[in-house]
This record gives C-alpha cells, structure tokens and sequence, in this order.
C-alpha cells in the first residue's frame, strides 16, 4: 500500500479528493482484521469504573456496558 498525501493537492477539485479519500479509508478499514485477544479499549477496564458507581444496577450496567462497546466499535 502506498502512502498518499492526505492534502488537496494544487488544482484538485476538493469535492473528488473527499470521494477518493474517505473511499481510501473504507478500503483501509474492510482490509483489517480485529484481534480479539488484544482489544483497543481496557474493557474490564470500563466494567470496573462502571460498577464503582452505586446507583447503576447490574441489568443497566450490562446494557450500558455492551451499549459503549458498541459505540467504541463503531468510532473506532
């Protein structure tokens, strides 16, 4: 894979630098494979700050848990 300027170039139409661009990222992103022994977020990390707080009962907890994992995943 070769490195590409992530800058408009002089006389490049802003609009198809966008297109090529983002497509390079889609392109980026379906070649990846997760590894799911080394997660990108701490998550027992998380469960942990999740359950110190006393007023988050443990069905919410585990709805709010897989519910930021989810939205970690997509962000990511």
């Amino acid at each position: 894979m070769s490195l590409q300027q992530p800058y408009v170039q002089s006389g490049e139409p802003l609009h198809d630098f966008l297109k090529s661009f983002w497509q390079r990222q889609v392109d980026s992103a379906e070649q990846e494979t997760p590894d799911y022994r080394h997660p990108p977020l701490p998550l027992a990390r998380i469960k942990k700050v999740m359950k110190s707080d006393p007023d988050v009962k443990v069905s919410e907890l585990m709805t709010a848990f897989y519910g930021s994992i989810q939205i970690f995943d997509d962000w990511s």
